[in-house]
């Protein structure tokens, strides 16, 4: 049976060997990969120094530390889903916005051939 620190561990290095591949091929861009590298070094961190979590979710009045982590991961996820939402309607309007610039334009060059 693999200790969750070693699993914790693991999978940190892996987030972070991953991300670092993607940004070398430029799969993704290096705005996006502060999000996945904090990620990466937070599940290492918990890996090396387990007890942390169970400080903070006293902290936090949590009696089941576990409970506290899924919480907390849950939590990144959803914070994550919405600002990928946010920047899709931001790309959406900008698009729409091209579109309707681009109409004008080409509007304009009919009329000035005719």
């Amino acid at each position: 049976m693999i200790s969750y620190r070693i699993t914790s561990t693991v999978i940190g290095l892996f987030i972070a060997i991953a991300i670092i591949f993607l940004v070398r091929k430029d799969y993704i861009h290096v705005r996006h990969t502060i999000w996945w590298l904090g990620l990466a070094v937070c599940s290492v961190l918990v890996g090396f120094f387990p007890e942390t979590v169970d400080v903070v979710a006293r902290w936090f009045g949590v009696n089941y530390p576990p409970t506290f982590f899924f919480s907390l991961g849950f939590a990144a996820m959803l914070i994550k889903i919405l600002r990928m939402d946010i920047e899709f309607s931001r790309q959406e309007r900008e698009i729409k916005r091209l579109t309707q610039r681009l109409a004008i334009l080409e509007k304009r060059d009919r009329e000035q051939e005719d």
